[in-house]
Order: structure tokens, then sequence, then C-alpha cells
């Protein structure tokens, strides 16, 4: 979301990759109750993370089979 950007407080927790990893995905709590972290960015930003590795490991795997 380019427009949380210009403020102080940056980018909601709804946001994919709102940290701005490139190694991997993160998380950060910023000091809430267990139940509240990660945040649902968080979550899918791991989720997306996730399929992105899949994706890449079926495309080698197929490559390397034919």
């Amino acid at each position: 979301d380019p427009e949380s950007m210009n403020h102080i407080q940056g980018p909601g927790p709804e946001v994919l990759n709102r940290l701005g990893s490139y190694i991997g995905p993160m998380a950060a709590s910023f000091q809430v109750n267990p139940g509240d972290a990660p945040s649902t960015g968080d979550l899918a930003t791991a989720e997306a993370y996730g399929t992105r590795v899949a994706t890449i490991t079926q495309q080698l795997t197929r490559g390397r089979a034919a």
C-alpha cells in the first residue's frame, strides 16, 4: 500500500510484506497479546511465500524429470 508509506505509522498489519524482507517472510508483534500476533498481513505473507516456494520446487522437479 504505497499511500501508507507516507505516514509515520507505516503500513498497517494487513499489508503483505510490510517489513520489506527479501530473504524470507518476517513477522512483527509490536508488544501485542500472543492471541493477536502475528497479524493477518504477516500470515498472508507467509502463505504467499510458501506458495511461491512450492511452485518453484514443482517447476524444478518437473524440469529434472523431463
